[in-house]
């Protein structure tokens, strides 16, 4: 496999001259290529490399809308850095795997502070600064992202913005198409009702032991109880929801979890991909994407129960030692849940 290289001086910090559309470099380090191409294209300002650096026909895949061409990922790109020009890119871990047939799979955790300098779909420019997350899974064939899923909580930013979470949350609905809303009833039937599809995802046999670990952590998470999620996390675990979210030590952690499935009636779950590494001191870090498909049962931010159908798609990343995580970073979108029941 050669991996879409830019040429991006990771000593110097500065971007070198392009060949648009060639190779750029021979070597396959995933990391540096996902981390070269985020610096050009949003501290950089380069957003038409992204037609170099993504399929014409990308999948992207997000809680708030999903798309298949590159080109909305340009438009998109464009909008926020006009909402938000200073937005830093700050890389706080990536994990990586390869699948069997060289096709590289990166899940990329990110933190970005950033000024509201503006106008956005949610208001005109406030001027506040803010600092959000998101964790974007790619898929790298050939030297270009063929797949993305995409996870940001967007109510935090609400939230730090002081506006209203149902009306941010009405004009996202009101922005979806027709394809989001089909995208969404059935991704929900899948998980809720079992229909099965194979993924691509499935091709990846490899590290089955991570895999079991982090099955025994959804599973507690999003169907156990207090005692199954206390053989999962330390005592002194930390769970990191946002950057103004955070939740220190098993009994704050199991009421955060406890409150998401009284929210969510009798969720059902699904563990889509995982890949892990060697923290280098003994533990690993696990990267894993679910889904959780459950029914409004409980009121959520403003909204009452009402049954309405609920999808969360969801990257959280693991630390574990000893058998335990002692760290949990989890990104969803929880305004675009508000957004499927209000």
């Amino acid at each position: 496999m050669q991996i879409l290289h830019s040429k991006y001086n990771s000593t110097t910090g500065n971007s070198m001259e392009h060949e648009p559309g060639g190779q750029y470099g021979a070597d396959d380090d995933i990391v540096d290529y996902i981390l070269g191409i985020t610096y050009e294209i949003w501290e950089d300002g380069q957003i038409d490399l992204i037609s170099c650096y993504y399929s014409d026909d990308c999948a992207v895949d997000a809680l708030d809308g999903t798309s298949n061409t590159g080109q909305v990922v340009i438009d998109g790109t464009r909008a926020m850095l006009t909402s938000f020009p200073d937005r830093s890119l700050l890389c706080d871990n990536i994990i990586v795997g390869h699948w069997p047939d060289g096709v590289a799979y990166s899940s990329h955790r990110l933190t970005s502070p950033m000024t509201h300098l503006g106008d956005h779909p949610f208001a005109a420019a406030t001027g506040k600064k803010v600092i959000i997350s998101n964790i974007a899974d790619c898929v790298v064939e050939d030297g270009r992202i063929v797949r993305e899923w995409l996870v940001r909580d967007q109510l935090s930013l609400v939230r730090q913005l002081e506006l209203p979470a149902d009306a941010a949350a009405r004009g996202i609905k009101e922005r979806w198409t027709e394809q989001h809303r089909s995208w969404l009833a059935s991704e929900h039937g899948e998980v809720r009702y079992g229909v099965a599809k194979v993924h691509e995802e499935s091709r990846d046999s490899t590290q089955l032991a991570a895999r079991a670990f982090a099955g025994r952590w959804l599973d507690a998470c999003w169907g156990g109880g207090d005692d199954s999620r206390n053989t999962v996390f330390a005592p002194y675990a930390t769970l990191y929801r946002s950057p103004i979210e955070r939740y220190h030590g098993r009994s704050r952690i199991n009421a955060h979890y406890a409150r998401w499935q009284s929210v969510l009636g009798d969720p059902k779950f699904t563990l889509d991909h995982c890949c892990a590494q060697p923290t280098g001191n003994g533990g690993e870090d696990i990267a894993v994407r679910w889904r959780v498909a459950g029914t409004l049962a409980q009121d959520f931010e403003g909204a009452p129960a009402n049954g309405q159908p609920v999808l969360i798609l969801g990257v959280t990343h693991l630390r574990q030692h000893a058998g335990r995580v002692t760290a949990e970073w989890t990104v969803f979108d929880q305004l675009a849940v508000l957004a499927q029941v209000i």
